[in-house]
């Protein structure tokens, strides 16, 4: 291959590194919308589910029944599962349901990369650098913000809705750090997750929790089985895997501090719910805590490492682990 040719397929997966990243960045925060708009439009969390689990776990089943688990053992790909698939999806619908779009991009987006440092600590043993500490500090203060401006009006729902999300994000960086202590790729989580998780979940949503998707309206209903189960569940791993294998962890980590952002905007255009000036200044400091916690560190001995464990935001089932390969 010549310089030429070298230089022109930089320019493509620089390109393509970038398109990928911004795919990322509209799907998660495409993720709280759908979500929230969702549960406005009558689906409970439990129907929400079941649309996520549905077409991902059917996609991957063959991924799974021809790879396996892996080496992993049926232990570890339940707690997978539990944590990436079932604990984290139902939490993050039923805050979706009861509190606003703002909200969920702060407690369940915002707070990642500070439950991605207490879990590091303490799974993986991880020693936190100075940047990571006060980036947690920083959005610990703009969720504490945020819960203040929900809690005041003492809307019990809004806060049962922020504590789901917390749970929810909590559910994901546990994910993640169980991704990386397992040494588990992206395609090979998200094959045991999907499976996994519509197994556990169709069972007794069938015989107890009451389906209510016979009711939805059509196009609601193929709305979100297409954004939930297909977009969610598979393309934003695609999409986030190959921003990491193109522009690096860190990098592609720091896109994602839009997602607060971007979601918060759009909750104003499509749901019309705009936030206090007390949001808006939980969502500034919760967004600049995500910048400082993702800015590489150089370090003053040994070699350099890119990506931190369970720093990333949720959405497609087994993007955590893209690190370890996400």
């Amino acid at each position: 291959m010549n310089a030429r040719a070298a230089q022109t397929q930089g320019k493509r997966a620089w390109a393509l590194g970038w398109l990928s990243g911004i795919t990322v960045v509209a799907l998660f925060a495409g993720f709280t919308l759908f979500s929230r708009l969702g549960a406005l439009d009558g689906l409970r969390p439990a129907d929400l589910a079941a649309l996520r689990f549905l077409p991902s776990g059917l996609v991957l089943l063959p991924v799974l029944l021809s790879k396996g688990l892996r080496g992993l053992g049926l232990l570890k790909a339940l707690a997978l599962a539990v944590f990436g698939g079932l604990g984290f999806a139902l939490l993050a619908y039923r805050g979706f349901e009861l509190a606003p779009a703002a909200h969920g991009a702060v407690f369940l987006h915002g707070m990642l990369p500070f439950f991605g440092t207490l879990i590091g600590a303490m799974l993986l043993l991880e020693r936190p650098r100075a940047g990571r500490i006060l980036g947690a500090l920083l959005i610990l203060t703009g969720v504490i913000m945020l819960g203040w401006d929900g809690t005041r009006e003492l809307d019990g729902n809004v806060v049962l809705g922020d504590l789901s999300l917390l749970g929810a994000s909590l559910c994901w960086s546990v994910y993640g750090a169980l991704a990386q202590r397992f040494q588990v790729g992206a395609i090979a989580a998200a094959s045991i997750v999907a499976p996994f998780a519509l197994l556990l979940y169709l069972p007794p949503y069938v015989l107890f929790l009451d389906p209510q998707l016979h009711a939805v309206p059509v196009p609601t209903l193929l709305g979100q089985l297409i954004f939930q189960g297909l977009l969610i569940g598979v393309l934003s791993l695609v999409a986030y895997t190959t921003a990491v294998s193109l522009l690096g962890a860190t990098r592609t980590a720091l896109t994602t501090a839009a997602v607060p952002g971007v979601t918060v905007l759009g909750g104003i255009l499509l749901l019309g719910e705009i936030p206090t000036a007390v949001a808006w200044a939980g969502l500034g400091t919760t967004t600049l805590g995500m910048l400082v916690s993702f800015l590489p560190q150089r370090p003053n001995k040994g070699p350099r490492t890119r990506g931190t464990a369970g720093s990333t935001p949720p959405a497609a089932s087994g993007t955590a682990a893209a690190r370890v390969e996400r």
